[in-house]
């Protein structure tokens, strides 16, 4: 074999190697601090000295703007009093999960190591959505969503949900 050839399969080899490793590999969290809250599912955190908008995976919550949507205001309360009372914020970027369209980076954000998206459903602030492939935590969320439709607990306390759903 030619070192041209050799040299040609042996970097073909770190390659796939490299490949195969980060996909099987466990997804590390990333320590971050909070730049800003936007809402009940949005806010942007200093990732690696960059202000990065995030999208919550896996859920929507109510927009707090829209005079509706009149459970969007304490949903972004309660999502913004937690990041901004955390002690650890942590992002955790699921392998099949990108950004949305809208350019924000989707993650599941963890605060003081509890699952927010986890709390807000299990709360009531939110809903499971946007389930376009197999993310992480999707069984755990559907479950505590379930969990509070049967409790009627916050978005599911209402007999007004019932008909729009």
């Amino acid at each position: 074999m030619t070192k041209k050839i050799l040299l040609s399969l042996i970097t073909l080899l770190i390659a796939i190697i490299y490949l195969v490793q980060s996909y099987f590999l466990p997804v590390q969290k990333i320590v971050v601090d909070l730049s800003r809250c936007v809402d009940g599912d949005t806010a942007h955190f200093i990732v690696h000295n960059e202000d990065v908008t995030v999208r919550f995976l896996s859920i929507d919550a109510p927009e707090s703007t829209n005079t509706i949507e009149t459970f969007g205001k304490a949903s972004a309360e309660y999502t913004c009093s937690r990041l901004e009372n955390a002690s650890v914020i942590e992002l955790e970027f699921d392998r099949l999960a990108d950004k949305d369209k809208y350019d924000r980076q989707l993650a599941w954000v963890w605060v003081d190591d509890t699952l927010l998206q986890a709390d807000l459903i299990q709360k009531g602030y939110a809903e499971v959505a946007y389930l376009y492939e197999n993310y992480k935590y999707n069984h755990d969320v559907r479950e505590l969503e379930r969990q509070a439709q049967r409790n009627r607990v916050g978005l599911w306390k209402s007999q007004l949900v019932d008909l729009v759903r």
